[in-house]
Formats: C-alpha cells, structure tokens, sequence
C-alpha cells in the first residue's frame, strides 16, 4: 500500500503517454515530504513541512528527445504529455541516443527510517538548548533538525518498473561564542536512520567547546602541514574527488583521473565505495533515475579509480552502448543536487585508528573541523580552493595546542591524497551541503596546502 497513489498515477499517465504516438517514453513518478524546524539565538523560528508529487516525462521519436517535469496532478499530466508531443516535435536530433534501458533485475534493499514528527523535533532542539545553557549561559545554538521521506516509482515502454522509497533524519547543530567582543563559532552535524541514536547532548558539547575556543584563537602561519580531517571535512574532500569520476568531467578531460583510470594515483589506503544495495544505507535503492539496476562498486580502490559513472545519454556518448551504464543517474530527492550524475551511498573504507591516536602521533599539524566555500580552481589538476569554518587547531608535539583562525587551503586532490598516514575505525554518516550521503571516518593527511590567514 505505499506505493499504491505512485503506482495509480503512474497507470494513469502511462495510459496518456500510449495515445501520444511516441517511440518510446520513461515516466519518473515521486513523492516528497520535506518537515523541516529551524533554531536561532536557542529558540526555535520554524516549523514547516512540504509534501508535494512530481512526475518527469522524458519521450523520443528517431532521435529526438525531450523532457517534461510537472505537479502530478491528472489535468497537468494531460497537458505535459501534449506539450511532451510537440517538443519532442521541434527537438534537435541526438545522433547517438541509442533510446532508454531495457528492463532489469532489482536486487530486494530494506530502508527502514524512524522519521521525527514535529514534537520529536521540537523536544531534540529543546535538549541541544538546555545543554548549552549548562555549558555557557552566554552561548547560543542555531541550526535545524530536517526529515525526508522519499517514495517514487520509474517505468518505460522497455519494460522497466520499479517502485522504493528511503528517508533520513539530519541535525545540525552551530553555536556561537563571544569572548572580549570576538566570536566564536563551532558546529557539529550528523544523519541517522533512527533519532534515538542521536547523542544530542554529546554533539552539543562538542560545538559549544569549539565556539568557545575559537572566540580566543590565534593566527597561524601559512604553508604546508600535516592535516587531521573529521569527518565533516573529510566528507567535503570526498566529494569533490568522486566528481571527476563522472561521465562528462572525465571525458571532457577536466578530470585529475582522465586517462589514469587503473592507475596508482592517490594513496593505497584510500577506498571509497558506493553501497547502495546495503540494507539501511540513508539512500538505499535498487535502482537509479532511469531504472537501471544498481550494484555496490568500489569507485576508487585502493588509491586506484576503478569506475566512471555513467547515466544512458553519457554511456551512449562516449562508449556508444547504452547497457554500459554505472546506475548513477541521480534521484530527484533533493532540489540542491548539482550533477545529473552522482553516487548516493558513498564510503570511505575504515582503518584501525583513532583521532587521539592521530593527534599523539603529530610533530606539527592542523585539526579541521569543516571545509566550506570549495570550489574548483584547475579541476584538470584536481586543484581545489576553500575555507576552514567552525573549528581549527594547532596541534604540536602530540597535543592539541590552541584554537587558530581560519585559513584558505589551495591545493589538488592528487597531492594531499597522496599520502593518508592514518584512517580511524569509526565513521560519521554525513549528509553534505549538496545534499549527498558520506560515510565518513577521521583521516590524517601527511600534507596539505594553506594559502591564505583569516581574520577570524
């Protein structure tokens, strides 16, 4: 009974698509409810929640194809089918679109989500508040407690249909400290499948010590250090690397790996994986945007990139087959999604340290809590610039020292992931800015590039 308003909806318009005298057609069907509660200067500002239903139509005649997304109401149906008609009509011609996947096998994944209703919520941020309150009086926390839950079904004239759903739980906590008239900040994020996992005193703490201790940090030199990433960190570094394994970037040659898959490129300690067939992964599916059946790979094994990820149009492109798609067509979970092409259930491979081990085991070195404002700089090169953001430390002779300002880091993918001394045993699951899903450990760089000193 889930998916049965998808699976009607989808009859309906399967039924509108047969009258249109098309070649062939592709019908994504989903369901989104969003909640979402907001908190700032440690009171909640609001509470709210969107449900809506989509459909995305994509139709072709000979090689001409065209896409039509709308509210999935029946009367707005009838009219993207026709308006589908025409613009597949007055399309340009794809000379090598090969038409949509042919129908496929799923693998049976589980998701079973325990999603916050609005008292949840409000009772989870109540905590957080009370907790730092007891710390510092003078602190303040901002920050959101967010659920989704995603239903959604895809079918094509091939024979495709599918229907999954999946949902989360995120929780951001910031806070702010001010010490002599400076402030400080510091911030602490994480996912779950089930909000009683959630240590939202322990998170808490964390932050407020992170805001308090950079509302007194110093200056540090720039240049080149040995870097401790957490995880939130880490999970900005991954994706970023993962990128140039995308069907476009690589074969347009504005990857670091174009023309280096198989080879030795980054340390043999990194592995990152995409799981999506692992039962209560956040994004777990056995199946993509356009239906093709799913399979957990290693992306990068071993310092090694192993797969380019492609979707039908890239896999018709450049390797003139469309059955060598990857099944990495993206799902319409998040409006922040930037790439028609990603992996939904990446993992860092774990190691057997920890992040004390990693600090007693540094002569000279930084603590990065979180990455921010990352942009590409020579994305051939693999060269990336941003900022650190809500907690940097200036470890010394095995121990963590004092908090430090911000700085800027310019450097490329190929050098800092060149050498990881050490990987921790634990993971955070990390749901980005992008909205992308990180398993994410602690991991120690031998090197990394600092470029700029912030005032802050």
């Amino acid at each position: 009974m889930r998916h049965e308003l998808i699976q009607n909806k989808i009859e309906f318009t399967e039924t509108e698509l047969q009258k249109a005298e098309l070649d062939g057609y592709e019908i994504m069907l989903y369901q989104r409810s969003h909640a979402l509660s907001r908190y700032a200067n440690s009171t909640i500002h609001q509470q709210v929640q969107t449900d809506t239903t989509w459909v995305r139509l994509r139709g072709f005649k000979g090689k001409k194809l065209q896409v039509i997304q709308t509210t999935a109401t029946e009367e707005n149906i009838k009219k993207a089918v026709e308006e589908l008609k025409i613009a597949v009509r007055n399309a340009p011609e794809l000379g090598y679109f090969h038409g949509f996947i042919d129908k496929q096998n799923y693998q049976s994944v589980k998701v079973e989500a325990k999603l916050m209703d609005p008292e949840e919520r409000a009772e989870l941020i109540g905590r957080i508040i009370d907790r730092s309150n007891e710390i510092d009086p003078k602190s303040k926390v901002f920050g959101k407690v967010e659920t989704l839950d995603f239903k959604y079904g895809i079918v094509n004239s091939n024979g495709v249909r599918g229907y999954h759903n999946f949902g989360y739980n995120d929780i951001k906590i910031l806070s702010i400290v001010e010490t002599n008239g400076n402030r400080g900040y510091g911030r602490e994020v994480i996912a779950s499948m089930d909000p009683k996992s959630i240590d939202a005193e322990k998170l808490t703490s964390s932050a407020v010590k992170i805001a308090q201790d950079a509302s007194v940090a110093k200056s540090a030199e720039i240049g080149e250090y040995t870097v401790i990433l957490r995880p939130q960190a880490l999970t900005e570094m991954v994706g970023f690397t993962i990128y140039g394994l995308s069907a476009n970037i690589y074969h347009q040659a504005n990857s670091p790996f174009t023309d280096k898959l198989g080879e030795q490129v980054l340390s043999e300690k990194l592995t990152i994986s995409d799981k999506p067939l692992s039962d209560n992964n956040f994004f777990a599916s056995p199946f993509d945007g356009e239906g093709v059946a799913k399979r957990n790979i290693p992306l990068i094994e071993n310092g090694i990139p192993k797969v380019i990820m492609y979707d039908t149009l890239t896999a018709s492109q450049y390797l003139e087959d469309k059955s060598l798609v990857s099944g990495h067509s993206i799902l319409p979970y998040s409006d922040y999604t930037w790439s028609s092409i990603s992996p939904m259930n990446l993992d860092v491979k774990s190691g057997d340290s920890s992040e004390q081990e990693m600090i007693e085991d540094t002569k000279r070195g930084i603590l990065v809590q979180t990455f921010w404002y990352t942009n590409p700089v020579n994305p051939k090169e693999g060269i990336l610039t941003g900022l650190t953001r809500d907690g940097l430390y200036f470890i010394e002779d095995g121990e963590i020292k004092y908090a430090i300002k911000n700085m800027r880091y310019t450097d490329s993918i190929l050098n800092f992931f060149s050498e990881i001394d050490l990987i921790s045993k634990t993971k955070r699951p990390i749901i980005d800015s992008d909205g992308g899903f990180t398993n994410s450990p602690v991991i120690k760089l031998a090197k990394m590039k600092f470029t700029g000193q912030s005032k802050h």
